[in-house]
Order: C-alpha cells, then structure tokens, then sequence
C-alpha cells in the first residue's frame, strides 16, 4: 500500500510543477465588402501582445489571423480538453464588434448578444458572446480575457483614408453565425477569471494605422508593477487625450474580475499566483481521503517543489507510522 502511495505522489508532485501557460491571440484587420470595413494596425496589436505574453512566461502562443480567426471554436474546445486548473490561459482579440439580435432571451436590457466578427475577407461571420462564453468556461485554467473591439452596431467609419477607423460593424452586413444554435454561457463564470475590455457596450472602440488605442495603452501598463485598478485608470486617461486631441469621440475601457480583491494586484502577480486549493498540502489531502491513511504530513517547511527535487513526508495509518 506504501509503495501505491508513494507511486501517487510522486505523479502528483510532478503534474504540479509543469503548470501550463498558453496563450491565444486573434487579430482580424481584413474584412469582406466595402474597404473602408479593413481595420490598420492589427498586426502591431498581435505583435505587441506576443511580447507582453512572452514577458509572462506564456510556453505556447497562438496567433490566428484573418481568415484563421474562424478557427477560433476549434482551439477553445481544445484549450478545454488539455489544460486544467493548474493552469493559466489568456485569450486576445483585436478586430470589429458588433451584435445581432438575442434569441435565447438571455439579453433583458437591450435584446442583443454582443459579437466578434471574424473574416476570411469576403464573409464577415459573427462569434455570438454566449457560445464564446460557453468555451471559455468549458475551460478550467484560470483565465485572462482581453476584448480590443466595441460593441455598438454604429456603422461610423469614416473614409478609406482615414488613419483612425472605429472598431464596429453594421449588424445588418453580417454573414451567417460560425456556429448553428446558441450554447448557454452569456457570462464567464468558471473559475479565477480577468476580463480586460476596450469600452463599454454602447462605446466605438478606436484603431489607428499605429494601433489600436486600447491595446497601445495596455502594451505599455499591463508589464508594470501597478493594480489593475490603477492600469484602468491610466489606459483610460491615454484614450480619452488621444482621441480628444484627435477629435474622436473617446471610449472607456471596462475592467471585471471575478474576485474583487484582483483590482489591487499586478497583472505580473495575477498571472504567476497560484491558487491556494491547488497547494501541496492541500494536494496531499485530497490524496488522503481516497486512501485509507489519516494523514500525510510534509516534514519540510518547503511547499513548492520543482521536477526532480525531494520531498520528505511521513504516513500516519491509525498510529502505525511508516
């Protein structure tokens, strides 16, 4: 029965110390229809957000772009397959929003489910936010969401010319949905969870030809050592005295957290925290109540531990130790 044990652990020590840190970005700047639809800078907000996922210490980075970004479904559903609450996973989209009309009656106050309009530069097919939210909770790592699009229906581009577009898409231009059928998930709800968005629901978000407003302003705070509260505070500031000086209406970008007490730390401190149920004594505790042994006690002071390292513990079976 020792050696069982023993075996466990060792699996269990070593399944711990090669949490996962995978990262997915998307980036759509070519649209179908009417030029002035195309979104500049994208690539420099892909660019960016590598970076800033890079200095987290994210192993696996994913980019879907353009007509990649109908892929999106399949990479969820794998993400919830293999990582699990050890794990941190962080999903980026820079692109249009727009909405369509609720049809699961979910959506109380305006009747409208929220999208991301994906492309392959003739379709422009909506990602409805319940089925979006439906994968991301499917996924059981802790999560960091971060929306570069808005999420009105205003249709106010400007010219081709232009060198600040806004980020949204006429609803009645929309294609067909990814998917058939509406999954139940109209919030994220799985899980510690950051959600990082560029503006509020009724707000345009801004692109430039050097990228997109929100994203600059996150690509310079998000690798500081300041809250997330203060990082809301100062990427709104820069947004409002872009858009202003370059007479644009402004937008506000929204921060949610699934504890409150998130807004008070780094993103550097988020991202690196462990969760405190996943602690090795705590793992050792689960190993004990699908055993006959009362309790495993760790003689080092130490609790984490990398692969390879020693752990002295001690097996307490009803006084007969061993």
């Amino acid at each position: 029965m020792y050696k069982k044990l023993i075996i466990t652990c060792c699996l269990l020590f070593s399944t711990q110390a090669i949490a996962k840190k995978e990262a997915l970005l998307v980036g759509v700047s070519n649209y179908g229809g009417d030029p002035r639809n195309d979104l500049m800078g994208i690539d420099l907000d892909i660019n960016n957000m590598k970076r800033v996922f890079n200095s987290f210490g994210f192993d696996s980075i994913k980019v879907l772009y353009n007509q990649e970004s109908l892929q999106i479904a399949d990479y969820l559903k794998s993400y919830a397959r293999n990582l699990n609450s050890n794990d941190t996973f962080a999903l980026y989209y820079s692109g249009h929003g727009s909405f369509v009309a609720d049809k699961n009656g979910d959506e109380v106050d305006d009747h409208k489910d929220e999208v991301l309009v994906l492309s392959d530069g003739v379709r422009n097919i909506p990602f409805i936010d319940d089925n979006l939210n439906y994968y991301l909770n499917s996924i059981k790592a802790r999560k960091l969401i971060i929306f570069d699009s808005c999420h009105s229906g205003t249709a106010n581009r400007g010219n081709s010319n232009s060198k600040i577009r806004v980020k949204t898409f006429p609803s009645k231009k929309l294609d067909a949905p990814l998917e058939k059928g509406i999954k139940i998930g109209k919030d994220i709800e799985s899980g510690d969870y950051i959600v990082l968005s560029a503006s509020k629901d009724n707000e345009s978000s801004l692109a430039t030809d050097s990228g997109s407003l929100f994203t600059n302003e996150i690509y310079k705070l998000l690798r500081t050592q300041n809250a997330l509260d203060s990082i809301k505070e100062n990427a709104t500031y820069g947004i409002i005295h872009y858009a202003k000086s370059h007479k644009r209406k402004p937008h506000h970008p929204q921060f949610t957290y699934s504890k409150p007490e998130f807004k008070n730390i780094s993103m550097a401190q988020y991202l690196n925290e462990k969760p405190q149920k996943n602690s090795l004594q705590n793992q050792l505790d689960k190993l004990v109540n699908r055993s006959s042994v009362e309790k495993i006690y760790i003689s080092n002071t130490k609790l984490d531990y990398n692969t390879g390292e020693f752990i002295n513990f001690r097996f307490n079976t009803n006084a007969n130790e061993g």
